[in-house]
């Protein structure tokens, strides 16, 4: 209200207030409550965050265990677990085969996947039937032959100071022959070992055959342990898995294949002996990189150091060309679509799984680390580069590719 000579008044409760300083109210604390509320705030505060605290922990806890539990559980079954993968394998072999079938022919996918099996065992009993005793003959022939070759490097070897001093801490061919008290243990443990490895084949084989009959069964399983807003991702990883597996694979035998003839036929140009026999060895141990090359490349020199000593260098320089046309220009060829392994990649992921895995783990190492090549780039590089807005490569791309 306005008084009679024009000034303010002020009425109510603030005409009480004149004379006295308003005292502004205190602040609430940086949460938003007023003084009196803090302390049991913060009592509850720190409840909440204890008991936060704590089932983190447990739950932490809880994933470190269960991860170290299928660690050690992994470890004890290493093998088995590589004879599994083997067994895909097989049935991706079957079912690429099959799937090429089914394309041109109004056959089923399963009478395909039959066809597929007939044609690869057929063809490895024709080949058993056509050349098999012949092969046992080449192989018996190679085996007694490589000890004089050893023995006659050797006697060469001592010829010099830096050989003899070499062949010191390296036994005599004739102290590894076994005499009449080790011969049933050693022919005991070869023969275990072969029944180990036809078990293991086997079983490699009926596996394959049934994971590539009714592969949806399978995947739709494993499916199942997947939360259903990630099944559909999961599903395309393991769509672009078994594809870049099945190239790779493709792309392999082709190399081994190769390997095999030009080395069986540069040898027969040769004039060498088991120039067919020396070829298979080749091809097969092919299948393991830098590794199978220098297997087969020894028993080839050994040979023609004895029956050959003239030609021993053009035996040697065969085995180098073939493998550097493979290594350098057909390899790199074929897989530069699916998926590039470096070469010290290759040979750290080898001594790593040999280590662990022996045998099996030399011999399974390249379509491993191809896997876990392809997996990293689809789970870990294509969506981090996705989240970034960069162009991630298409499915079909080269993953790894090598730079020029």
């Amino acid at each position: 209200m306005t008084s009679s000579d024009g000034g303010a008044r002020v009425s109510g409760p603030a005409s009480r207030d004149e004379g006295h300083p308003r005292t502004a109210p205190p602040a609430p604390d940086r949460r938003g409550l007023p003084p009196g509320e803090r302390r049991a705030y913060g009592a509850d505060d720190l409840q909440l965050s204890l008991a936060a605290v704590a089932r983190r922990t447990f739950v932490a806890t809880t994933v470190a265990a269960a991860t170290l539990v299928l660690l050690l559980f992994a470890w004890q079954v290493r093998t088995v677990l590589l004879v599994g993968f083997a067994g895909v394998l097989f049935a991706i072999l079957l079912r690429g085969g099959a799937d090429v079938i089914a394309r041109y022919t109004p056959l089923s996918t399963k009478v395909c996947v039959m066809l597929m099996g007939v044609l690869i065992f057929g063809s490895l009993a024709l080949a058993i039937w056509w050349r098999g005793p012949h092969i046992a003959a080449e192989l018996q022939t190679l085996g007694e032959q490589l000890p004089a070759a050893l023995q006659q490097l050797r006697a060469r070897a001592e010829q010099y100071e830096v050989g003899r001093r070499a062949l010191e801490n390296i036994p005599p061919i004739t102290a590894l022959v076994p005499d009449a008290s080790t011969a049933v243990e050693r022919a005991t443990g070869i023969a275990s070992f072969t029944m180990r490895i036809l078990l293991n084949t086997t079983i490699i084989i009926f596996l394959g055959i049934l994971l590539a009959f009714t592969p949806r069964v399978y995947v739709g399983g494993a499916l199942r342990i997947i939360p259903p807003d990630r099944r559909a991702h999961t599903h395309d990883v393991l769509d672009r898995l078994t594809t870049a597996l099945r190239r790779w694979l493709a792309a392999q035998l082709i190399a081994m294949a190769f390997v095999g003839t030009m080395t069986g036929v540069g040898l027969w140009l040769l004039g060498m002996p088991l120039a067919f026999t020396l070829g298979l060895i080749a091809g097969v141990t092919d299948f393991i990189p830098y590794v199978g090359p220098i297997l087969s490349g020894i028993p080839g020199v050994l040979l023609a150091f004895v029956v050959m000593p003239d030609k021993l260098l053009s035996v040697f320089i065969l085995y180098v060309v073939v493998q550097s046309i493979e290594s350098y220009i057909l390899v790199p060829y074929l897989q530069w679509r699916v998926v590039y392994i470096p070469p010290a990649l290759m040979i750290f992921a080898q001594l790593s799984l040999g280590a662990i895995a022996g045998m099996w783990g030399i011999a399974l190492a390249a379509p491993l680390t191809a896997a876990t090549m392809v997996l990293v780039q689809e789970l870990w590089v294509k969506p981090k580069e996705e989240a970034a807005g960069m162009e991630a490569p298409s499915p079909d791309g080269a993953l790894g590719s090598q730079t020029q």
